[in-house]
């Protein structure tokens, strides 16, 4: 990760942490389990020590730092910020509850956690002051703009350059159809960083091509989701014992999961480009989309994390607005984008497999075409016996 990068996520978590107050919760939550273990017979200590979890419950609950992407995820977890938000409450309060009858043990964790939260949070303020000092920005998006990150496993390309090449080309591959798609042409993306922890990269993209990617990432990642589970009830079955010739509708059924999902999202996405292409080139785009969906796709499920980070353009004042309706118009219908992208992002997330990967789907733009041209030829003789 970059350094202004780091800078900007490390601005966040010190407002957070500011702003819920969590370091003096976990301070007062301890001083009251030392005062529980040394005035066992003052209730009025329990009745404070239920206040102060209230207390921490809701802050954790208001903390930004649940909503952040994954990949901010990863750096607040280097950061030794975990666990954090609702994580946090909930390995405070079952602490807590598990040690009802040793509280000196629960205070002796409290304060472990308190501690890192503390020593964590004095050099992450003088990690930022430096970097204030030194003039070192930070990674801001204007108003109205929209980034697509994207973490590339090490592993993955191998950590050769000629690999890594060759996959940043993928990627421009795969967002360009989205691109044409949002917007009837190819622009281009501008690269606004790139991090090497693992290989981050990081592009500028319109809105309409981000709701896209965001769209097509959200629907990936609840097909791989329910192949998961629907293998898992596979497994158990097996291990009752149940005949192989039982499941295999069962293993049709998860085949396809993932296929059917780029399929219904091929239609979907087709739609949501009406007015922008004509139909002769969103005949020819299917393909290609399908293409980047399947790259989309395994990348996915061969650890590559993507996210997205969007700020709303600023609204002018209601008398401006009401001078014009198209420019209302439009505005609210920018905020509209904005808010979809967000909604879908929260639910982004890695891929836990700890499996094999998923067979891998074609890459290869001859191997769909042939794919294509099978199918149009059995659905025409399906046809012709019809008649």
């Amino acid at each position: 990760m970059n350094v202004e990068r780091l800078y900007t996520v490390a601005q966040v978590v010190a407002d957070d942490l500011n702003s819920t107050d969590i370091n003096n919760l976990l301070g007062q939550i301890s001083a009251t389990l030392q005062n529980i273990t040394s005035q066992q017979n003052n209730g009025s200590h329990l009745q404070q020590l239920t206040d102060q979890l209230s207390q921490l419950k809701q802050k954790c609950k208001e903390s930004v730092l649940n909503d952040f992407p994954p990949l901010w995820e990863q750096v607040l977890i280097e950061l030794g910020f975990t666990p954090f938000g609702n994580e946090l409450f909930k390995q405070v309060n079952e602490t807590i509850q598990r040690n009802q009858l040793t509280v000196p043990e629960a205070k002796k964790e409290i304060d472990q956690i308190n501690s890192q939260y503390t020593t964590r949070k004095k050099a992450l303020d003088q990690m930022l002051n430096s970097f204030k000092t030194l003039g070192i920005g930070s990674e801001e998006l204007g108003p109205g703009e929209c980034e697509v990150g994207v973490l590339v496993p090490r592993e993955f390309v191998e950590n050769d350059l000629d690999n890594l090449s060759r996959e940043f080309e993928n990627l421009s591959d795969i967002f360009g159809v989205f691109d044409e798609l949002a917007t009837g042409s190819r622009s281009g993306f501008k690269v606004n960083s790139i991090s090497s922890s693992d290989f981050g990269l990081y592009i500028a993209a319109a809105a309409p091509v981000v709701l896209m990617v965001s769209t097509s990432i959200d629907k990936l990642m609840s097909a791989y989701r329910n192949y998961w589970e629907v293998k898992k009830i596979k497994q158990d079955l097996e291990e009752r014992n149940v005949p192989s010739t039982n499941l295999d509708g069962l293993n049709n059924h998860i085949d396809t999961i993932v296929k059917k999902a780029i399929n219904e999202l091929i239609e979907e996405l087709i739609v949501q480009a009406n007015g922008k292409l004509d139909n002769g080139r969103k005949n020819e785009l299917k393909i290609e989309l399908k293409l980047s969906l399947n790259k989309l796709a395994n990348r996915l499920d061969r650890g590559f994390n993507i996210e997205v980070r969007v700020k709303p353009p600023e609204i002018g004042d209601a008398d401006d607005e009401a001078e014009d309706d198209d420019v209302s118009q439009n505005t609210d219908k920018s905020t509209e984008i904005y808010n979809q992208i967000k909604s879908y992002s929260k639910n982004f997330s890695y891929i836990e497999n700890q499996n094999d990967p998923i067979v891998f789907l074609t890459e290869s733009i001859d191997d769909l075409k042939k794919e294509h041209d099978a199918i149009k030829k059995k659905t025409t003789k399906k046809t012709t016996k019809k008649k």
